[in-house]
């Protein structure tokens, strides 16, 4: 954590303090590879398209790779996984309409925990949806309602 800094931000009127991460270095590094847990969907294709223009080593991983929900999906992810990786992790059921796709989400979001314990990686970027948010034909902002 040496090369992190811890920052706060106030946002909105409500005066919530958030607290940030912000790195130290100002040298530019690419990671050594990033490895993409849902690289088949929308935001997962468009990233690794990123990334490979910008000369990133890329690892997509899809279902077929690693089914997130097997029983040993864990194992899977960990022997796939190394200490220098860094881990994008957008894999999810969405939008959440029921009680079997929110527990698909959480047991994915256990499975790549349980994986990160075994084998941890350089960096994690978590990815959500804006599922949480109720359906509105308004624009979404911070002050949205949510389901």
């Amino acid at each position: 954590m040496k090369d992190y800094l811890f920052s706060s931000y106030t946002l909105g009127s409500n005066s919530r303090i958030f607290r940030m991460f912000q790195h130290r270095s100002n040298r530019r590094k690419l990671p050594a590879r990033v490895v993409v847990l849902g690289a088949n969907g929308f935001i997962g294709s468009s990233t690794i398209q990123h990334l490979l223009a910008s000369g990133v080593n890329t690892l997509p991983l899809t279902r077929n790779d690693v089914d997130l929900l097997s029983t040993n999906a864990a194992l899977s992810l960990s022997k796939i996984l190394t200490p220098q990786d860094s881990l994008l992790f957008i894999s999810a059921s969405a939008p959440v309409k029921n009680n079997q796709m929110l527990t698909e989400n959480i047991t994915m979001a256990t499975n790549v925990c349980e994986a990160l314990s075994r084998t941890p990686v350089s960096h994690l970027i978590y990815i959500s949806s804006d599922a949480v948010y109720s359906d509105d034909s308004k624009p979404l902002t911070e002050s949205s309602s949510r389901r």
